[in-house]
């Protein structure tokens, strides 16, 4: 497979970097690991629906190269899926993502050939044998030693006992904070039918600002209790809002009374909610995921805002920044608004969506390594349901290329000692404290 021909491991450094010191660490990511002995697909169909569908990276790119949102939302067979995703990848050849996918394949189908729209209809055969078993695939040779299942704050908790004895014993399965979905307001009917679960698995009911800070204190301290230590906040807003708990009260209202919030609004009502629980996060010395696009050449006026406020309170939890590439211009720019002390609780994420890039991963950790943060990385975001394994070896072929150059410009201290240290710092994350706290 002409995929597997590529190698990131030019030297002799990297391969000894990656072959005895990466490789063998476990992994850590928010996602279910593809372990053998699972039965069924999690909530999915079929396999095609777990590999395509199950993996952000994948619908995201199909939607942005035009690709039916009929197809994209589920409403179509996983033959036609199947098909529409051979189709988009001769668009991204050349891309992490492109390579994944034919890896994936190949390690967890047997599947040795390159798929494209010419050869779709006869590896759809093979496809399917492969993946009719009643068992997923194993991520062959890898401890996944963590994993997070993103869940809405009603979620019932009493299945991660089961569900960790019998089906991933070799892997700390723990609940994460999903807190995005209450200010997505998308679905009306949907978000009141959410808030109400809320209430009711706190005890009681929601009818007002006050009400709904007290049902998620209750929900973060029972997630804590479950091993919990990791919230997901979403997307911070572009501009600085201000807001009150009279204007939060009043966006919550009108929403629970059946009208949609417009987007200042919305804007108002998600900043309240994302500062609210951030303080709760700091508190319980959790880490706050924070979604950022692009790179951090100028942080946004939003941005700046949430972090420098909740510095001043003394509130700023371990902050990771998913998918921001940072620049010498954006780290001054955070330093200046946050102090250098807060800054150094400012980490950044490697994730699956830099895939969607040529070379997006590598630009990544060398922007790090060049300006001396590889301290500050976050561990690896595969933004797949269940086939990580294929993005972390990857990953950290990648980071070990990277280490490696770095310690031959002289930019990295280059004895061994030293530089194990740098990579598995790296693959582990500087979150993985947080994330292993008992």
């Amino acid at each position: 497979m002409e995929a597997n021909k590529t190698t990131l491991l030019v030297t002799p450094e990297a391969q000894s970097l990656y072959h005895d010191v990466a490789a063998p660490l476990p992994l850590i990511d928010r996602c279910l690991p593809a372990v053998a002995g699972v039965r069924g697909w999690n909530g999915f169909a079929t396999p095609c629906e777990a590999w395509i569908r199950g993996d952000v990276a994948k619908i995201t790119t199909m939607r942005a190269v035009g690709v039916d949102e009929r197809i994209c939302t589920g409403e179509t067979s996983p033959r036609e899926l199947f098909a529409a995703w051979a189709a988009v990848l001769p668009r991204i050849e050349g891309t992490e993502l492109w390579m994944w996918s034919q890896q994936e394949l190949q390690q967890y189908f047997s599947i040795d050939l390159e798929l494209s729209p010419k050869n779709a209809k006869d590896i759809w055969s093979v496809f399917q044998k492969k993946g009719a078993g009643s068992s997923q695939p194993q991520d062959k040779n890898l401890l996944i030693a963590e994993a997070g299942r993103p869940l809405f704050p009603s979620a019932s908790l009493d299945e991660f006992p089961e569900i960790q004895e019998s089906q991933y014993a070799e892997t700390t399965l723990k609940p994460v904070f999903n807190l995005s979905p209450i200010f997505d307001f998308s679905d009306l009917g949907r978000w009141i039918r959410r808030i109400r679960r809320l209430g009711n698995r706190a005890g009681g009911g929601i009818s007002c600002w006050e009400d709904l800070l007290e049902v998620l204190m209750v929900r973060h301290a029972a997630f804590h209790a479950a091993g919990c230590r990791l919230s997901v906040h979403g997307t911070v807003i572009e501009s600085a809002v201000q807001w009150t708990p009279g204007q939060a009260n009043a966006v919550l209202k009108t929403a629970l009374a059946g009208t949609a919030p417009n987007k200042e609004e919305t804007a108002l009502f998600s900043k309240a909610v994302m500062e609210s629980c951030a303080m709760m996060d700091a508190g319980a010395r959790w880490t706050t995921e924070l979604t950022v696009q692009g790179k951090l050449q100028k942080l946004s006026e939003g941005l700046i805002h949430h972090l420098s406020g909740m510095a001043e309170w003394g509130m700023l939890p371990k902050t990771v920044l998913m998918g921001a590439i940072p620049t010498q211009e954006g780290l001054n720019q955070m330093n200046q608004a946050l102090g250098s002390e807060c800054a150094e609780d400012i980490l950044f994420a490697p994730t699956g969506h830099m895939g969607l890039y040529e070379g997006g991963l590598r630009k990544f950790v060398h922007l790090l390594g060049n300006q001396k943060l590889l301290s500050r990385l976050s561990s690896f975001r595969g933004n797949s349901a269940y086939f990580a394994g294929v993005r972390h070896q990857r990953y950290r072929q990648i980071l070990c290329s990277a280490i490696s150059s770095l310690a031959q410009k002289g930019l990295i201290d280059n004895a061994p000692a030293s530089l194990e240290n740098h990579v598995r710092e790296a693959c582990l994350g500087a979150d993985c404290s947080t994330m292993n706290e008992e």
